[in-house]
């Protein structure tokens, strides 16, 4: 019986440590802008990205449809931020993807990518506002 109560207050504080300390959920990117899918008229002014914790952003490229980086003097942060905003060069006609890496408060690295294309004959499109960009772990 004392094994029993033993290892169900092991469980019990094993279960508080981790749901206290966040090691259940990584953080993840929340809200970008443009959206991915979005079709705009003129180029983005920025780009925005919104985790759901507070990130060092370490990586974010811009790639057009020919796979060339786009020049946007992105530098790696030292300080934690929820929010990203990068002022954007003119862009012309092109399908772009954003491409980004991030480390959480826990050390843990992630990174995903999602897409716009800056058309100005086309209708514009809002995006997918409601389902984010797929991001992955960058173990």
């Amino acid at each position: 019986m004392k094994i029993v109560k033993l290892l169900s207050l092991v469980l019990l504080v094993s279960a508080s440590v981790l749901s206290s300390t966040g090691l259940l959920a990584h953080t993840a990117l929340a809200v970008t802008a443009p959206a991915d899918g979005a079709v705009l008229n003129e180029g983005p002014e920025n780009i925005t990205l919104r985790f759901t914790d507070e990130v060092r952003l370490l990586q974010l490229s811009l790639i057009n449809s020919a796979s060339h980086a786009v020049e946007i003097n992105f530098t790696p942060t030292a300080n934690a931020d929820r929010t990203f905003s990068l002022m954007m060069p003119t862009l012309a006609t092109d399908t772009y993807t954003v491409e980004w890496t991030a480390m959480g408060s826990d050390s843990h690295r992630v990174e995903g990518e999602f897409s716009f294309t800056v058309d100005t004959a086309a209708v514009e499109s809002m995006g997918e506002h409601h389902n984010m960009p797929a991001h992955h772990d960058a173990d």
